[in-house]
């Protein structure tokens, strides 16, 4: 042990000289890595002496036993309180943007995870993106949710209730969500789930992070006028894409390290208008193309699913839909792979950080 104690000793001394000869830092991370690697191998040599061992367990002491909790409380005492084995990647936050049929693509972009065991760990969804992120946070099964776009269209999703505030109440979107997840509180979702929608009497954003997960994806893909508002408690909701259509901000509160949203405004179709519709189309499209501008950067991700041949009414066409989003997300998988990584010399520098804030460097 005095041995040991030496050269642990002698190894402090060499850190202090190096930390005072190289200004550099890219220099004194390089050697204090091999410094360090010294150190370990040492730990492992004092394990296996056996006249050392020997000599402990005569003494009643359990010689392994007692370097490893050595090595234990320094690693609590550089690394923090938790020592509990970190995941290697990072922690993935998705979210779906709205766009009414267009909203089928988020499916295509589900698949390319799955197939591609990319685990999202907490999503949020505005309109459209709400149901998909509903559906993905309840674990409904891949093949389900393609069951019931096929099922999907203007009509299955209104019913006619003709009020002063809209013309339509999307009642049907809460019966679809009770049929296929069931009558769930949003807090009860396999992973943290937040749902956007907007309070039209002031112009807010509103967040749902609890409560009837039919009521909230309803309000958030309450289309105005076209619905009637939906009521929660005293306010008055319709769609969440006038204010967050793509939905970052909730991302951060839940836990993402990464952020990635799929954009269904970016490649959206623009149609001389001739019809009440083609208006519609295009002046959604004008506004959440804005929106995605602002949404951009921070190190995210985007998806850009091409969506230049659909329109948001195109409920007809939903196998396409989910291609589009498909072979979109497969472009940035490699992307999303490499960024979830986590950086292990990032990990190596915060230690001789806190290393040398231990010795009374600052």
């Amino acid at each position: 042990m005095k041995c040991s104690g030496c050269f642990l000793k002698n190894t402090l001394t060499v850190l202090r000289k190096l930390s005072l000869l190289f200004c550099r830092g890219e220099m004194l991370f390089l050697v204090l890595i091999v410094v360090l690697s010294f150190v370990v191998s040492d730990i492992r040599w004092l394990i296996k002496r056996t006249d050392l061992r020997i000599a402990f367990e005569g003494a009643g002491v359990n010689w392994k036993a007692t370097l490893e909790k050595m090595w234990y409380n320094f690693n609590i005492t550089m690394f923090g309180k938790n020592k509990k084995k970190k995941n290697k990647k990072l922690k993935i936050g998705l979210a779906l943007s709205g766009g009414s049929a267009l909203g089928i693509a988020h499916i295509g972009a589900i698949k390319a995870f799955k197939q591609n065991n990319i685990k999202i760990d907490c999503i949020s969804g505005t309109s459209a993106g709400a149901v998909v992120a509903a559906c993905y946070a309840f674990d409904v099964p891949l093949e389900q949710m393609v069951e019931i776009s096929k099922k999907l269209n203007w009509a299955s999703i209104s019913d006619f209730g003709y009020s002063k505030l809209g013309l339509n109440s999307n009642s049907p979107v809460g019966r679809i969500i009770k049929k296929y997840i069931g009558d769930k509180k949003i807090e009860d979702a396999k992973i943290p789930l937040a749902i956007i929608a907007t309070d039209i009497d002031t112009g807010k954003k509103v967040v749902f992070r609890k409560g009837s997960l039919a009521e909230a994806v309803m309000a958030s893909s309450c289309i105005p006028v076209f619905f009637t508002p939906v009521k929660i408690g005293s306010k008055k909701l319709v769609d969440g894409m006038l204010v967050e259509n793509l939905p970052f901000s909730p991302l951060k509160e839940m836990g993402a390290e990464l952020e990635i949203g799929v954009d269904l405004g970016t490649w959206m179709a623009k149609k001389k208008t001739q019809n009440v519709l083609d208006v519609i189309n295009n002046g959604y499209g004008i506004m959440i193309r804005e929106q995605s501008a602002v949404a951009r950067g921070n190190g995210r991700i985007i998806i850009e699913p091409h969506l230049e041949k659909f329109t948001i009414f195109d409920f007809k066409k939903p196998e396409n839909l989910i291609r589009s989003g498909f072979n979109a997300t497969l472009l940035v998988i490699p992307k999303i792979k490499l960024k979830s990584r986590r950086r292990k010399y990032d990990k190596l520098r915060n230690f001789f950080k806190k290393f040398f804030k231990a010795l009374g460097f600052r």
